[in-house]
């Protein structure tokens, strides 16, 4: 859906990008519901419908009421608790990444709570993402992943302005620092660069690379490029690409071991994907 968010946002999302939803639910939570310390792989966000929480991360606890969405970066250390008897959530995991692997919620800096003020029209898409993943109707997952781009909109287009990307930030710094390396490797999936080869482009030494790599990003560049090959494999098999094509495309010299890094990535073998599923 069209949305209007901050010019800041605007030339963030001018780059290709995907917006997927990995589940939504809604839970009760009882005086025991404790998370973490824990990290997640994806992102992940709670919008409360009743009662009151408190998370914590980075050493910083924040207590969050009726309307407050609570956010998670992945690989961000974080924990939550219980504290009214009336806790209601809604959370959804989400994957939400940009053309050259770095996540929209680190790019433009998203904060771990957002105020809503309890608003209707958010409350009412996080339910029907909840309810499609409840029910499984036909198509569910495309329309699911349709579900969270209209809350992504909803979101950038009311609260961009607690979302601003900030060219001094660490992560837009250290992206900024590593991007001739990230260009490098999607140019080149099925035969990477050396990681000295990389390091050299960014002017800086191969441990200095895999730290800022890692600030960036929040992954290694082996675990990067490993994502962004299952992605352009997503793509090349909705092109109707055989199997042992799609393998040989993004670097896997034997078919068996892309089926099976390609099912544990997605949950499917890359057959039933083309036919059924989504990346």
């Amino acid at each position: 859906p069209a949305f209007c968010a901050p010019a800041a946002i605007v030339a963030v999302l001018g780059e290709r990008w995907r917006a997927q939803c990995i589940s939504a639910m809604r839970w009760h939570c009882s005086s025991a519901w404790r998370m973490g310390p824990r990290t997640c792989a994806d992102d992940f966000f709670m919008l409360i419908e009743a009662g009151r929480m408190w998370t914590e991360v980075g050493g910083r606890r924040q207590e969050c009421g009726v309307g407050d969405l609570v956010h998670w970066q992945r690989h961000e250390v974080h924990s939550a608790g219980w504290l009214s008897d009336d806790l209601v959530v809604l959370g959804i995991h989400h994957d939400t990444g940009l053309s050259d692997g770095v996540t929209l919620p680190a790019r433009i800096g998203w904060p771990t709570v957002i105020h809503t003020g309890g608003e209707t029209e958010l409350l009412t898409l996080c339910w029907q993402a909840a309810r499609l993943n409840a029910l499984r109707p036909p198509a569910w997952r495309s329309r699911l992943n349709a579900q969270f781009t209209g809350i992504l909109g909803h979101l950038l287009e009311h609260y961009g302005h607690a979302m601003m990307p900030s060219e001094a930030s660490p992560s837009r710094v250290a992206w900024m620092r590593i991007r001739p390396a990230t260009e490098a490797l999607l140019a080149h999936l099925a035969c990477p660069p050396s990681p000295p080869f990389l390091a050299r482009r960014c002017g800086l030494s191969v441990a200095q690379f895999r730290r800022v790599f890692v600030a960036a990003t929040g992954i290694p560049p082996r675990v990067w490029l490993g994502q962004r090959r299952i992605e352009e494999a997503g793509s090349l098999l909705r092109q109707g690409k055989t199997t042992a094509a799609v393998a040989s495309a993004v670097g896997f010299a034997d078919p068996a071991a892309f089926t099976s890094a390609f099912r544990r990535a997605t949950g499917l073998p890359p057959g039933r994907w083309r036919a059924e599923g989504t990346l």
